[in-house]
């Protein structure tokens, strides 16, 4: 591949992007390392803009040898495009410099008191470009560099176990969990996008079907969706962030609920629902509004922790946590299963979990939805209680 093209060209598609994404210097870069715009890729030299091209050649390689079209992709070669945008991320304690460790989602220790030595976990299976829910090894599954040894240790040893009931500090751990880990999952989906889109004009000129230099229109809709999700997951952690500088634990609002459950699961996550149990819009996609949910299921309970922080997240939720707060055993159980079904990344099952085709048709239908109602001006409704379009992740034993 041509030195000269790759820079010149990469320098004009990253503008171009950040153009197209309306990005001003002061806003968060695209690539998603965490740094503004004009600090990160405005002024970047070409090997900084384009750190995976050697990951590009050897899956044009692959191309070449599946007949010029990849119609499944190896998990290895998936790795090491990720592995670029790994790399740069630091650890999330602000103001930690250092390399991040891999990171459980939950203790393992509790992992393989619940599960065994294997669990299924959401995430990409080799030789399919979906994710689904894969048999992994209590040792990785819901694992992520988003700290160092030394904070991971530090921040969640008060979590390592949960009594009867969790303290607001022990709650406010198990969020800031939750919303580190979506931070760094869409910064490393963000670091692979982008590279996507700076690349594929220069793929393009490689090819041969454009020159340098000349005009061509590409869809960058599913980079602005991603950035979005990005955004709004950093303006979450950051919050989580500054509480935990303050130590000001009752700076968040928390929903405890503890109910006897068939099910054995873990799930932490970030979520965003786009209407109350009532109908009511609660959330759009232009205002950043921040709502964590855990849920853990060990020796028969179900236990449910959501919070949010005290700013526009509390008053756009309230109504929400009302209804939840007030909602029967089995109403909860319908809003946990539909946003397992929506937000399956960070849900951990037991091995002996399987889905139908007909559950996997609904959750590709549930989470398009989803999308639908977020993106959508109009009042679409995201039904939290419709548990007939929902996998039943989860269900009561009463």
């Amino acid at each position: 591949m041509n030195e000269v093209n790759i820079k010149d060209e990469a320098q004009k598609i990253v503008r171009g992007l950040a153009s197209a994404l309306k990005l001003s210097d002061d806003s968060l870069c695209f690539c998603g390392v965490g740094k503004t715009y004009g600090d990160c890729c405005k002024n970047a030299a070409a090997d900084k803009l384009v750190p995976a091209e050697k990951e590009f050649e050897a899956a044009l390689k692959y191309k070449d040898s599946q007949g010029g079209q990849i119609v499944s992709v190896p998990v290895g070669l998936l790795n090491q495009f990720l592995q670029k945008g790994i790399n740069k991320l630091p650890c999330l304690y602000p103001n930690c410099t250092a390399k991040p460790a891999a990171c459980h989602l939950i203790p393992e220790n509790i992992l393989r008191a619940s599960f065994g030595s294997h669990c299924l976990d959401y995430k990409m299976r080799d030789g399919t470009v979906q994710s689904e829910f894969v048999k992994t090894g209590v040792g990785i599954a819901g694992t992520a560099p988003v700290f160092c040894s030394k904070h991971d240790n530090e921040l969640f040893r008060e979590i390592d176990t949960l009594g009867d009931s969790a303290s607001s500090k022990q709650q406010f751990l198990l969020a800031l969990k939750a919303a580190a880990f979506s931070l760094r999952r869409t910064q490393i989906f963000l670091a692979l996008d982008s590279q996507v889109e700076i690349f594929r004009p220069v793929l393009m000129i490689r090819s041969g079907t454009t020159t340098a230099g000349q005009h061509y229109t590409i869809n960058i809709d599913h980079l602005s969706e991603q950035y979005i999700r990005f955004r709004t997951a950093h303006t979450a952690f950051q919050h989580f962030a500054e509480t935990l500088e303050k130590e000001d634990w009752d700076s968040c609002s928390y929903l405890q609920h503890s109910i006897p459950s068939s099910s054995n699961l873990f799930y932490s996550a970030f979520v965003n629902p786009s209407h109350d149990l009532e109908r009511q819009r609660i959330n759009t996609p232009h205002t950043p509004i921040h709502l964590t949910l855990n849920v853990l299921a060990r020796d028969g309970m179900l236990r449910v922790f959501f919070a949010c922080p005290n700013d526009g997240s509390k008053e756009a939720y309230a109504a929400l946590f009302e209804q939840l707060k007030n909602a029967d055993d089995q109403t909860l159980v319908a809003v946990i299963n539909i946003i397992l079904t929506d937000h399956p990344e960070g849900l951990l099952l037991p091995e002996s979990f399987s889905l139908s085709q007909s559950d996997h048709t609904k959750m590709k239908a549930l989470r398009e939805h989803a999308k639908e109602c977020m993106v959508s001006s109009n009042e679409k409704v995201f039904d939290l209680t419709d548990i007939e379009r929902a996998v039943r992740f989860s269900e009561s034993s009463m």
